[in-house]
């Protein structure tokens, strides 16, 4: 046992939980901090942050938007996570209709449905985005809200004229989304797919999505195109690697699109900078990206692809089942170049490193 005189360390815990402005309305160090100090020779101060709040998970848009406006993705996204049975603090649909202004038999119905998020989308089409958004924060679902914000960055100040949610018809939940359930058949695909210069592939492919700026980093991109190429050919030649830079149709890019990522074995996404971020990532809405309003036929397919994946890992239930994320060795701290979602939940290999290569060579070609 210590004695009296024992020099004891002093260990204080500033726990701060009912700050509605979490960390970003205060200073840290004049809220958390003791104002005196201890007369211990060893002073410590562990700091457990307040969570985030509702308004900070999640910006408001402009007023002139209502659920109606809600991309497709967006919807989805909210179905996998609102129609779950409530558990404690976690509320699902039934809260957020009750709080959106539904009546008791409106709800009783939606109950019966096997998709009842999608009922509701049905009955408040017409009501502002603004207050969906503040009802989930209501009910206490911030982990919604963060997921959700990146889904609707691509919502311009223009009110959309595409409607996603039909009141009184099933809504189309694949509106851009080509079908994944169809098995790779070369010989079903039209001519109009094989083009001049570009020969869609007869056997399996993988697809390398990416986009840099810097030189350094496309001569990286070319080393990891080649070693996974001579991978390929080792593998009696059974794959096909393609650079989607380079299978652009300038006269058909949206469907030659659909067709190499529904055809596609696997996505590898590279990145070696935040050029990914800034360029692609940050372009969300999938109606703007089909109505071509980018200048260069390659950033479009790229954008075309990264909200397909979303959409695809959202409508599998938040699951990743073909993306893979390969970051550059040059990359210090991956949470500054990925794009949020399902990227960032996703196991990533580092290349060159010749260990993980052989990893995710395995995941690829095995």
């Amino acid at each position: 046992m210590p004695s009296e005189d024992d020099d004891l360390t002093t260990l204080t815990v500033t726990i701060a939980l009912d700050d509605d402005d979490g960390d970003y309305g205060h200073k840290l160090h004049d809220k958390l901090l003791p104002s005196t100090t201890c007369s211990s020779a060893l002073e410590k101060y562990y700091i457990i942050r307040s969570p985030i709040s509702a308004k900070h998970a999640c910006p408001l848009p402009s007023e002139s938007f209502l659920i109606s406006d809600l991309p497709s993705n967006a919807q989805r996204l909210l179905c996998n996570r609102l129609n779950s049975p409530a558990i404690g603090s976690m509320k699902n649909w039934l809260y957020l209709a009750a709080l959106i202004g539904l009546k008791d038999d409106e709800i009783s119905s939606i109950r019966q449905t096997s998709d009842p998020m999608m009922e509701v989308f049905k009955h408040v089409q017409d009501v502002s985005l603004i207050r969906l958004i503040r009802v989930i924060g209501d009910i206490g679902r911030i982990d919604v809200l963060i997921s959700l914000r990146p889904l609707l960055h691509g919502l311009s100040a223009v009110k959309s004229k595409t409607k996603v949610v039909v009141k009184n018809n099933v809504p189309n939940r694949n509106a851009f989304l080509p079908a994944m359930n169809d098995r790779f058949d070369s010989g079903a695909l039209t001519d109009s797919i094989k083009i001049s210069n570009f020969q869609f592939p007869s056997k399996k492919f993988i697809i390398i999505t990416h986009h840099e700026t810097e030189k350094l980093n496309k001569k990286n991109l070319k080393f990891l195109l080649a070693s996974l190429q001579s991978i390929a050919e080792k593998c009696n030649n059974n794959f096909e690697i393609l650079d989607i830079a380079k299978c652009i149709d300038e006269t058909n890019i949206s469907q030659t699109a659909r067709n190499l990522f529904k055809y596609a074995s696997q996505i590898v996404l590279f990145i070696s900078s935040t050029d990914y971020i800034s360029n692609i990532s940050n372009s969300i809405n999938p109606t703007s990206v089909i109505n071509n309003s980018d200048k260069s036929a390659i950033i479009t397919v790229k954008k075309l692809f990264h909200c397909w994946m979303d959409e695809e890992y959202n409508s599998n239930g938040c699951r990743n089942l073909r993306f893979r994320i390969i970051l550059s060795n040059t990359v210090v701290n991956g949470n500054e170049v990925l794009p949020l979602g399902w990227p960032r939940t996703t196991l990533q290999y580092t290349f060159p490193n010749t260990e993980q290569f052989k990893e995710i060579c395995k995941r690829l070609f095995e």
